[in-house]
């Protein structure tokens, strides 16, 4: 039986007792050739290729406990910058209107340099210098229906920035007797002037940045349900300010002085020089 089995694999008989081969259909199998060098190569020909982690970006390699103590020392670098841009202020404040660093928690820290990040009178700011107008910031709360900001005020001691914290603040504005404006609305802490809703601002939002650079203010804003907020004076803004101008001349003079080509250079020639020098800060 099992020669049987071997003649029929081989070819089909005919009635004549003739024997024709058998056309095989199966598809054709591809031999590939290998190069015996390249039999059991060892993991060290590839060597020469480049690394794919080469060109990840440098921290991304870094363990994450470097990472953390990286960016631990840069905060604490930044933070004492700040402290001592507030030591600089001081020396030019009388004892009564020392300017005080109110502690805030890390996220409140967080929070309010993200919030202050969009506004023009930051953003331009060094970090240094950021830091320290969020720690002289210092915290308040207002009642419903609190006039935090009255348009029209002059008072320079009333002047400021508002981070909110948590609640509601509507902006409006005054508008003169024949304006025709839609959304007109008369209140009673208008006096009866037309006034008109401009703005709803929620937690993270800013207001009153102007009045750090102006005395009078050019909107109402108002208190809806129970509101807190981070508050900066234009006091304290413009104290850190001028320590920061003189920390930077002081800061440029020293450079100079260690070019040995400018000390030919007059008093009138020098302060175009430190006028023209940008000191970049880490």
């Amino acid at each position: 039986m099992g020669c049987g089995q071997s003649t029929a694999s081989a070819g089909k008989v005919s009635s004549a007792g003739q024997t024709h081969p058998v056309q095989d259909t199966s598809p054709p199998q591809v031999v590939r050739q290998v190069p015996a060098n390249a039999v059991n190569r060892p993991a060290s020909v590839n060597s020469h290729l480049p690394d794919p982690t080469s060109h990840a970006p440098k921290d991304a390699t870094k363990p994450k406990k470097d990472l953390d103590r990286i960016a631990t020392a840069r905060h604490k670098r930044q933070s004492d910058a700040a402290k001592e841009l507030i030591d600089m202020a001081n020396r030019n404040l009388p004892k009564t209107e020392q300017l005080k660093i109110n502690p805030k928690t890390e996220s409140q820290d967080t929070l309010l340099l993200n919030a202050t990040a969009g506004v023009f009178l930051f953003n331009q700011l060094p970090i240094d210098v950021q830091r320290a107008l969020v720690d002289v910031m210092y915290f308040d709360e207002f009642q419903d229906q609190t006039l935090v900001i009255n348009e029209g005020e002059v008072n320079p001691n009333q002047q400021r920035l508002f981070v909110i914290k948590s609640g509601k603040i509507e902006l409006y504005q005054h508008l003169a007797g024949d304006d025709e404006e839609e959304d007109v609305v008369i209140t009673s802490w208008s006096g009866g002037d037309q006034v008109k809703l401009t703005a709803s601002l929620g937690a993270e939002d800013c207001f009153g940045e102007d009045a750090l650079l102006y005395n009078k203010k050019d909107m109402t804003a108002l208190s809806v349900g129970k509101t807190e907020a981070w508050i900066l004076d234009q006091r304290s803004y413009n104290a850190i300010k001028f320590a920061h101008s003189k920390k930077t001349e002081r800061e440029k003079k020293k450079l100079i002085a260690t070019v040995q080509s400018f000390g030919t250079l007059s008093d009138e020639q020098l302060t175009k020089v430190l006028d023209a020098l940008d000191v970049i800060g880490s």
